[in-house]
């Protein structure tokens, strides 16, 4: 039997533990060196720090480091394999535990969401701690109620059901039976004396093989104490576990939690962390080794990815666990975007995400997406593509047909410049070329081959090795987690042991759920600073800790809630010590926090006062007020903070600014921190910015001044719209005929007309699935009925007026016309969701009988009948009008055109109506009476109404008329009288045209509506606009530059009241 005076020990976590260990490995190699010794660590990152300090220390022979399920492994799989059982992997745990949810047939609680995605991962972790019980304690939470009896059934299905393959506890338990009957004997001697060291967390079956271990004088225990009496306590359950009454037995003292060296106060995460990136870069140059640091948070986001990324902004190593999940990796981002894209039935919008966030082949030739997916988005879109591979295939090819025309017509004209031309090419190449990938992957991807869940491994596997980037391809940091990933598809083989059968909806679903698995670890332990979760530092040590995040609610945590084994159901179970309840999730939280602490005597704590994202308030951790009560010796609260910040160990950071002023006493991050840092100092004492030597001309500081100075003038820059010393932006006049939409938009917003009819961006369509009709499409089909009913009535009448059709007739007529264009909107899949496209339609067709109603009278009371539908002029087609010519003051001539939806004559031919449909509110033209041009944003009635008069002979009087054809605008009619109009309406073009040729093109975001500022409640291009523009038009509009533009509607201020 074990002297357990000799063999049980309990240390002072931190050193006092760590010389225990070393004098434990001394003592069994006194009298043989070579003598193997096992310590049986914590973590592998416990290990890796643990050989670099002993060995530093004393040096060491045959001693080895490992984590206990390796141990189990040693000691208990040859017994299990003997047995033919082999390891459980998550995938055969998951596809079986989702097949008795599913097949089970047992109607309980559970039965009603066993059809749910996330049932399958809840049940994984909860039949993991099942694991834990022996069978009268399941018999015994199965009498707790009905949802825990189903419980417990379908975690005794799945035992049966994988007999064949053993779990932790399962091994642990072979490992004990090993032992206890000698048949490991060459192992034992192979391993050595074994040191459980700082493992306060075990097992009951653990806690059995440890005991066998120590009763056989095979091992030893070493356990941690932090000086805190519950906690401290519970540790002390392990040494009665392995032997009763020597529980109490003490060989070394508590711990003597020492207060921080530091505390932190930032403003929120960024800062925090910038602030101890700066101070780690202290240590360094103080001498600190990178990989004697650590850096340790609770909660994952944004902690995991910000540390890692600050710290590497400034070139410093890191080292640690990487939180991330496979999924998130390039390779398994490929992998799932890819069966996205296949169970969407190639949804246009999940082929883009695809190819622009992942590393995917286009074609044979190994090409990437990259250099193909800002054509491909934008030609798709043109394509008007939703889903399915018969609309990628029917669109691509017209819109090849389309360009391949432009093409064609392009090189017939001399005039066409050769970036143009090429420009077309590329769009016809790019089409081409997205034609067959998606073709060729339509056709890879429609039906697996075989009837196997090793047919559809192989079979995915091929997939993803076509269109990924090759193995070699993939930067070295990502290889091993594509062989990771390529490792778990070559698993779902094993699934053809089982009744699960192969479906790809199946397969999706369960890589989903084994793609959560940490990705492993990034950088070399060792090597770099620590990054890790809190709970990860047990049995390591550092030079210098930080403890971010410090929190209340994450400092410590809310115990999880578990809606299958909740709290009081976990505490009637064996005592209440076999499942963790919320009192072993109180100490292990506290107990990670001190053992962090005890990590190193130089730690630092750290909250953000504000969430960084959401800007919600934060307060400081319970945790951090105690260590600054320690530090005070009073009773303070968080309010009390600021005021602490003259103590040497608090740091309260005010601001960003104030951050950098820190740089005095630190050291700078990175160049930039440092640059930032010295130009904030040199204004903080009074110099002039441009006098610092950062702000050399040309220098981006140099420029920001002059944008900064430019933008608070009184003068319209280059920075806010003057490129009048950069292009001539008045040619655009000349390039062509004119719309009055253009002319419209310079007069409502510059900027707006700088963009879209200048430099010709336009905003993208989304051309994705709809509720209902959109507003602009209904439009456009209440504008083409229209269009089809008057020319099928002039045809009618022969333009003779000799034969009236009567007023049933042109309901039939309307009628026939609505249905056929109504099946056209939805062939092109315009019309949303049949339930509400049915009720549009309804709405529309109402309203196009009381058009007919109130058309049919307004054409008897002003003796007119209809003459052209939809007549265009300046487009250069047969049926086409001249385009309409405007002569300036300056003899200059501006040509324009037009799609006229409506022109009535009367009876005598010397009277016109020029009729505008409008489908929408009439609310924006409640003006018209006191402008009729609206300050040069109503120039479309003038301008068709002169078009037409002047393509007819004997024309004395010209009206225009915006008709709003819906029962919700009462048939509203505006009318402008051409006669009394012309004169104004030459004025406006005159000025329109001199301000575009002048060249400035501020930002006029017009005056404050209900949403917002008017000018831009359906401006395209409103995300790219300056933020501040109606501060900026308020210092701009009194450029006299600007007069033509303030001139359109006399005093501006008094036309934005009046609107």
């Amino acid at each position: 039997m074990s002297d357990y005076s000799l063999s049980l020990h309990t240390e002072c976590i931190g050193q006092n533990a760590a010389q225990r260990l070393s004098d434990l490995i001394t003592e069994r190699k006194q009298t043989d060196p070579f003598a193997p010794v096992t310590v049986v660590v914590p973590s592998q990152y416990a290990g890796v720090v643990l050989r670099r300090a002993l060995a530093a220390d004393q040096g060491l022979l045959n001693v080895r480091f490992m984590i206990l399920p390796r141990l189990a492994e040693y000691l208990g799989s040859p017994t299990l394999a003997k047995s033919g059982i082999s390891p459980l992997i998550p995938l055969i745990e998951l596809a079986s535990i989702r097949h008795i949810a599913i097949e089970s047939g047992a109607d309980g609680p559970l039965s009603a969401v066993a059809q749910h995605e996330g049932l399958p991962r809840l049940l994984r972790r909860t039949f993991r701690e099942l694991s834990r019980l022996d069978a009268n304690d399941l018999s015994a939470l199965a009498k707790t109620d009905n949802l825990r009896a189903q419980l417990v059934d379908w975690y005794r299905l799945f035992k049966e059901d994988n007999k064949k393959y053993y779990v932790h506890e399962d091994l642990v338990q072979a490992a004990e039976d090993a032992v206890a009957r000698g048949t490991v004997a060459d192992t034992l001697r192979d391993i050595g004396f074994v040191v459980f060291y700082l493992l306060n967390d075990l097992t009951q079956a653990e806690l059995r093989l440890a005991k066998r271990l120590i009763d056989m004088d095979q091992a030893g225990m070493i356990l941690g104490l932090v000086g805190e009496p519950e906690i401290d306590e519970d540790t002390l359950r392990i040494i009665t576990s392995v032997d009763d009454g020597v529980g109490a037995r003490l060989t070394g003292g508590y711990y003597e939690k020492l207060p921080p060296v530091q505390l932190l106060s930032a403003p929120d995460s960024r800062e925090e962390i910038r602030w101890i990136v700066r101070d780690i870069a202290r240590r360094s140059e103080a001498g600190t080794p990178f990989h004697k640091i650590a850096v340790l948070y609770r909660q994952r986001e944004p902690y995991a990815s910000l540390i890692s990324t600050q710290l590497a902004l400034a070139g410093m190593p890191t080292a640690g666990p990487n939180p991330a999940p496979l999924s998130s990796t390039p390779s398994g981002r490929s992998l799932l975007g890819m069966l996205a894209v296949m169970n969407s039935d190639l949804s246009r919008s999940e082929i883009l995400k695809w190819l622009s966030e992942c590393p995917i082949k286009v074609d044979s030739d190994g090409q990437d997406a990259r250099g193909l997916f800002a054509d491909w988005e934008v030609l798709s879109r043109r394509a008007g593509i939703v889903k399915g591979i018969d609309q990628w295939e029917e669109r691509l090819e017209a819109l090849f047909t389309r360009v391949t025309r432009q093409v064609a017509s392009a090189e017939e004209l001399e005039e066409t410049s050769p970036a143009k031309l090429e420009g077309l090419r590329r769009m016809s190449s790019a089409t081409r070329s997205l034609q067959i990938f998606v073709k060729d992957f339509s056709v890879r991807t429609s039906v697996p081959s075989g009837d196997t869940w090793d047919d559809l491994s192989r079979w995915v596997k091929r997939l993803l090795e076509h269109f990924a980037w090759s193995e070699e391809d993939w930067p070295a940091e990502h290889r091993v987690t594509h062989e990771r990933i390529i490792g778990i598809l070559d698993e779902f083989s094993s699934l053809d042991q089982t009744s699960l059968p192969p479906t790809k909806e199946v397969f999706l679903e369960i890589l989903e759920q084994l793609l959560e698995a940490p990705s492993g670890r990034f950088g070399e332990t060792g090597s770099g600073v620590f990054v890790a979760p809190v709970e990860t530092a047990k049995g390591m040590a550092f030079d210098a800790v930080y403890m971010v995040g410090m929190c209340e609610g994450d400092f410590p945590a809310p115990p999880p809630q578990d809606s299958l084994l909740p709290y009081e159901t976990r505490e009637t179970v064996g005592g209440g010590l076999v499942l963790d309840s919320q009192r072993t999730f109180r100490i292990k939280e506290r107990r990670a926090f001190i053992t962090a602490q005890a990590s190193s005597e130089q730690y630092v704590l750290t909250y953000p006062r504000a969430d960084s994202s959401s800007q919600r308030p934060r307060f400081p951790s319970p945790w951090f007020m105690d260590a600054l009560q320690s530090l005070t010796g009073s009773s303070v609260t968080s309010a009390d903070i600021p005021q602490l910040s003259n103590e040497a160990w608090m740091e309260v950071i005010q601001s960003p600014l104030h951050s950098l002023e820190s740089t005095e006493t630190v050291s700078a991050a990175d160049i930039h921190d440092r640059d930032v840092a010295s130009v904030s100092r040199w204004r903080a004492l009074g110099n002039d910015l441009k006098d610092h030597y950062l702000a050399a001309t040309g220098g981006a500081i140099s420029r920001s001044i002059v944008m900064n100075e430019s933008r608070w003038s009184s003068q319209v820059t280059g920075w806010d719209g003057d490129v009048s010393g950069h292009l001539d932006a008045g040619k655009v006049l000349q390039q062509g005929p004119l719309s009055a939409t253009g002319l419209e938009s310079w007069a409502r917003c510059p900027f707006s007309y700088f963009l879209g009819n200048v430099l010709g961006l336009r905003a993208l369509d989304s051309p994705e699935d709809v509720l209902t009709i959109s507003a602009l499409d209904r439009g456009s089909l209440v504008h083409r009925i229209l269009e089809r009913l008057i020319d099928e009535e002039i045809k009618l009448n022969d333009g003779s007026g000799g034969k009236k059709i009567e007023p049933q007739e042109q309901a039939l007529i309307l009628r026939r016309i609505a249905d056929e264009e109504f099946n056209r909107a939805e062939a092109r899949g315009l019309t949303g969701k049949p339930l509400l496209w049915a009720a549009a339609k309804d709405e529309i067709l109402r309203d196009l009988l009381g058009f007919l109603d109130a058309d049919r009278l307004w054409l008897e009371e002003q003796d007119l009948e209809p003459m052209w539908a939809e007549k265009s002029f300046g487009f250069g087609r047969v049926d086409s009008l001249e385009p309409l010519k405007i002569i300036l003051k300056d003899g200059s001539e501006l040509s324009f055109r037009g799609m006229i939806d409506r022109v009535d004559v009367s009876k005598d031919k010397k009277r016109i109506v020029v009729t505008d449909y409008k489908t929408g509110s009439s609310y924006s033209y409640r003006n018209m009476d006191k402008d009729p041009l609206d300050a040069g944003r109503r120039l479309q009635l003038p301008l068709y109404s002169l078009a037409a008069k002047r393509a007819l002979d004997g024309i004395e009087e010209a009206q225009g008329s915006y008709w709003f054809v819906s029962a919700s605008s009462n048939f509203d009619r505006k009318f402008i009288d051409l006669a009394q109009v012309e004169d104004r309406f030459n004025e406006v073009i005159e000025g329109i045209s001199t301000g575009i040729q002048t060249g400035l093109f501020p930002a006029n975001p017009g005056p404050q509506g209900q949403f917002g500022p008017e000018n831009c409640s359906y401006c395209d291009f409103v995300r790219i606009c300056p933020a501040a523009k109606a501060g900026l038009w308020e210092r701009k509009k009194d450029d006299v530059r600007l007069a033509s533009y303030i001139g359109l509607s006399g005093s501006s201020d008094e036309q934005e009241d009046e609107l």
